[in-house]
């Protein structure tokens, strides 16, 4: 499966509002996309990185998902300060 994700953040000191869209698109070609709703990030407890959350609404599908409907939420982390770097993901989805 391939994972793309378009995320905005607007971070103040580290700590922030979390706004995107993940696209999963399956080795059939199926997709299910997702908005991010409510998203936050924050300064993880050590002070280095940083830590996010958002629930996820289902915004379409394709193939077998053309009539899926959705939800779910996204979790994840950064080790380091610059963006893009060492993040982990967990996403849970929950499919109609």
């Amino acid at each position: 499966m391939k994972v793309d994700q378009q995320v905005i953040v607007n971070y103040t000191n580290g700590s922030g509002g979390l706004d995107g869209v993940v696209t999963f698109t399956y080795p059939d070609g199926s997709t299910l996309a997702f908005m991010m709703v409510g998203g936050s990030t924050a300064v993880a407890a050590n002070g280095t990185g940083a830590v996010f959350h958002s629930e996820l609404e289902m915004i379409g599908g394709t193939g077998k998902y053309a009539t899926a409907t959705g939800t779910g939420t996204f979790d994840g982390s950064r080790k380091s300060n610059l963006v893009g770097e060492g993040d982990e993901m967990t996403f849970a989805l929950r499919l109609n």
